[in-house]
């Protein structure tokens, strides 16, 4: 049973590994650093709540999961 668990689940171990690895390499490279200072730059803390909604309305539309969100501010 045990090594059902640890074959099932070993997949998904190494995938968040490989995630966390490659945030720190971003993190290191300075990657983080200059999103930060750019999308500073660019956005206005005027227009920062009106951008945030768009682009989060738009990742959710292209993912996929616009209903689940919608789902979960309707039932707070």
């Amino acid at each position: 049973m045990v090594r059902g668990i640890t074959n099932a689940a070993m997949p998904a171990t190494i995938i968040l590994i490989v995630i966390d690895i490659l945030i720190g390499v971003w993190v290191l490279a300075g990657a983080v650093a200059t999103l930060v200072y750019y999308g500073l730059s660019i956005l206005s803390p005027s227009i920062f709540l009106p951008a945030t909604v768009i682009i989060r309305a738009v990742t959710f539309l292209a993912t996929g999961s616009s209903w689940v969100r919608w789902a979960q501010l309707l039932w707070r």
